[in-house]
């Protein structure tokens, strides 16, 4: 493992300007959020569903999902950009010398122990309902004042991520579609900033098609958050220490979303199509 500010390396080609050049009010930095209609949670327990339409909703730390042993749930790369270009990386030392075939990967990562998110899907199907362990679904109606409610009920002075808005200005974000990303793809502007990074994941779990409630403690998810190195290929990226669950509680959410079985929700979606 190589710590990139530490040990007189820097990326090479265009990853070495680029995380250098971004400003911290970068345009590229902000996603344009996507409208987004219908979302819908999957539970294996009718219980824990009523108890989230009664306003109970359990925001885990992206640190829970980095130890969880299920690859469906968990994901050791969760809150982690990775960048891992076929062949490895050629790196190249402040004083010019180059390495080859010593440094697999980059990674930038945030504090998964401070990051907090709540995990919703656009799609409704049995291959979720299945890998989920799923008997029960939430389906999400009125997306915007269910948002609204949420956001009222956080604590104060917790960290949402950034949005850019078309008249140029920023706007705070609760919603936050994932964005997937393959292994080799340019990770310039996503390694830089937190909330890029924690709204990322790798491109095998596109199907879950993932959308996010989330916040963060302070000093997260913005410009610079993110602490950078360059691994070989014996690195696995450990967890950070999990501090449990939050729970914020709303009070009755029935009028944003409804109880639906989960064959009864499928065969709904399927008569609309």
């Amino acid at each position: 493992m190589v710590k990139a500010k530490k040990d007189g390396f820097r990326l090479c080609s265009l990853i070495s300007y680029k995380l250098v050049g971004v400003p911290k009010d970068s345009p590229k930095a902000f996603m344009k959020g996507s409208r987004v209609d219908r979302l819908f949670r999957y539970f294996s327990n009718e219980s824990y569903a009523k108890d989230f339409i009664k306003g109970m909703v359990r925001f885990q730390p992206l640190a829970f999902f980095q130890a969880f042993p299920d690859e469906t749930r968990g994901d050791r790369f969760e809150g982690v950009s990775l960048y891992r270009p076929p062949g490895g990386m050629q790196v190249t030392r402040l004083n010019g010398e180059q390495i080859t075939g010593q440094i697999e990967s980059y990674q930038a990562s945030v504090d998964a122990s401070k990051i907090f998110i709540y995990c919703l899907s656009r799609t409704l199907n049995t291959r979720l309902a299945i890998e989920f362990n799923a008997n029960t679904s939430i389906e999400i109606f009125d997306v915007r004042g269910f948002c609204q409610r949420i956001t009222s009920a956080l604590p104060e002075g917790v960290e949402l991520a950034n949005r850019r808005l078309p008249n140029g200005s920023l706007a705070k974000r609760l919603l936050n579609p994932v964005k997937y990303y393959k292994e080799d793809e340019d990770c310039s502007v996503r390694s830089a900033f937190g909330d890029e990074i924690a709204v990322s994941k790798l491109a095998r779990y596109a199907y879950q098609d993932e959308v996010r409630l989330m916040f963060a403690l302070k000093n997260s998810l913005g410009y610079g958050a993110p602490t950078h190195l360059m691994a070989g290929s014996d690195y696995t990226p450990g967890s950070h220490p999990d501090p449990g669950p939050l729970i914020i509680n709303t009070g009755d959410l029935s009028s944003f979303c409804r109880l639906r079985s989960i064959e009864k929700l499928i065969g709904g979606a399927q008569n609309d199509s």
